[in-house]
């Protein structure tokens, strides 16, 4: 005779045992996995010429010629690219960086309802400015906790592109920002 909870745990353990057979099989026989040929990517947080200067000391990854195309490519990479602070550029950089603070800082508000709840916090965020002055990529980092905070300073870096166009002395295909957006309110 069948009990009353012989009949739930019977459906929970054909249940599982149902779900298990099916992740196992989508698992081990997905034919998107197979047609892709999946890669791993490592990411390291180091300097990655560091590595380099090892493998040409070495004679790893070098062509006929002698050339380590890695390092090569990398070294390229760096002219092409480059990474400030909008708050403290490195000099090469500063009167372009002040032109990029100054519009953001014209378009920048506090918000109204942030104001009036007595909020403030700061957040983190990077932005991409291409060589013809258009925004490539913004990316918030670091939240402030607040929404409308957040909002309001994506708002005014999208607002004030397009952006003059990066020097032609800086030789850069794009400019990476990171910029911090403090919101206080004065404690009367």
């Amino acid at each position: 005779m069948w009990k009353k909870g012989d009949c739930f745990n019977l459906f929970l353990f054909v249940s599982l045992f149902c779900h298990a057979g099916l992740i196992y099989l989508a698992y081990h026989s997905h034919p998107v996995r197979e047609e892709r040929g999946e890669e791993i990517f490592l990411v390291n947080l180091m300097d990655p010429l560091s590595g380099i200067e090892k493998e040409t000391k070495e004679g790893v990854g070098m062509n006929q010629n002698g050339i380590n195309r890695t390092a090569q490519f990398l070294t390229q990479k760096r002219r092409m690219e480059a990474t400030v602070s909008l708050d403290a550029p490195e000099p090469q950089y500063a009167s372009y960086v002040t032109i990029v603070k100054r519009r953001i800082d014209n378009v920048w508000d506090y918000p109204e309802l942030a104001q009036k709840a007595r909020v403030d916090g700061s957040l983190a965020l990077r932005f991409s400015i291409l060589r013809t002055g258009i925004i490539n990529q913004l990316k918030l980092l670091r939240s402030s906790g607040y929404t409308h905070l957040d909002d309001e300073a994506l708002r005014a870096i999208e607002v004030s592109s397009p952006f003059p166009p990066l020097p032609e002395h800086l030789k850069l295909s794009q400019l990476n920002i990171l910029a911090t957006f403090e919101y206080r309110i004065d404690q009367e």
